[in-house]
């Protein structure tokens, strides 16, 4: 019986397997750099499993290009944007600037006021100023006042490329009358006033006669 002990225990315990899930990097670690402090490497364990799956681009994931709409109302804001620009920049320049968007816009509403009180005489076959009538004519012109303010950026460019040549008016007639420059100015918009009146109730009287501004 004591032979049978002394041969059990000089028989070797038997070592665990090793997972075969785990990839022991023990070569690697060892041809590692060792750590100046010293202190042992840790023993990294890499566990065997399937490849992760590689992420694929979905079409869904793009923005969808803008519709039309948004892209024709981001033109309709940069058209109008440039009115600030243009106000900005007709400051600097002076009352040049002042004076020659005075006349463009003389122009302009002076045209509209004298197309619209000729198309509504021709089509009511009375005067605006008839009793009852003038709420029916400012309806009349609401088109045109509107149409005005949509091309606003356009008098506005038009206005800040004559202004050199209202700037020089106004610069001759403070030398020729010997004032000031404000009252040059003062007496270039009394005169485009004047002006401005008698060429549009002008050319009323002359399409449409007396009876355009007939009150009965």
């Amino acid at each position: 019986m004591a032979a049978a002990l002394r041969s059990s225990s000089a028989a070797p315990a038997a070592r665990p397997a090793t997972p075969p899930v785990a990839v022991r990097l023990a070569s690697h670690a060892s041809r590692a750099r060792p750590d100046p402090t010293g202190a042992p490497l840790p023993r990294l364990l890499l566990t065997r499993g399937p490849p992760a799956p590689a992420a694929e681009a979905s079409p869904s994931s793009s923005p969808p290009p803008p519709p039309p709409t948004s892209h024709l109302l981001a033109q309709v804001k940069a058209f109008f944007a440039r009115d600030k620009v243009d106000k900005a920049a007709m400051a600097r320049l002076g009352l040049g600037a002042v004076a020659s968007y005075g006349f463009v816009s003389n122009v302009t509403y002076g045209g509209g006021l004298a197309v619209s009180w000729i198309a509504f005489f021709n089509q009511k076959g009375v005067s605006p100023l008839a009793p009852g009538k003038w709420p029916a004519f400012l309806a009349f012109y609401a088109g045109f006042w509107m149409a005005q303010n949509f091309v606003r950026p356009l008098r506005l460019s038009a206005a800040l490329a004559m202004a050199p040549l209202f700037d020089k008016f106004i610069t001759a007639v403070e030398k020729w009358a010997g004032m000031s420059r404000g009252a040059a100015f003062g007496v270039y918009i009394a005169l485009l006033g004047l002006t401005t009146c008698t060429l549009v109730f002008g050319s009323i009287f002359l399409a449409c006669g007396p009876g355009a501004y007939a009150r009965g």
